[in-house]
C-alpha cells in the first residue's frame, strides 16, 4: 500500500487505552488522557508505515480512528 495516509481521532470517542500509541507511536500521542495525531498527513519517510497506522486503527476498542490513503477512506471504524 503507498500513498499519502490522513488520519483522524475522534477525541470524544477515544478512551484512552493507547493500543494506537503502542502500534504507530510515531504517528500518536497521549495529550490529557486521549490519544492524539502527531502528525495529520504522513507520507514518504514517516516515522510509522501506512499498514501500522492502519492496524493501530483497527485495533482501537472504542473505533475512535479514522484513516484515509489518498483521500480515500481506507479504515471507517463503523464500516470495517
Amino acid at each position: 500500500m503507498s500513498g499519502e495516509v490522513t488520519v483522524q481521532v475522534d477525541e470524544g470517542m477515544c478512551m484512552g487505552v493507547q493500543e494506537c500509541l503502542r502500534l504507530a507511536p510515531g504517528t500518536f500521542e497521549l495529550r490529557r488522557g486521549k490519544a492524539y495525531i502527531r502528525t495529520v498527513h504522513i507520507g514518504a519517510g514517516a516515522a510509522d508505515s501506512q499498514e501500522a497506522v492502519l492496524a493501530a486503527a483497527a485495533a482501537c476498542p472504542n473505533f475512535a480512528i479514522t484513516v484515509w490513503v489518498d483521500g480515500q477512506i481506507a479504515f471507517d471504524p463503523f464500516k470495517d
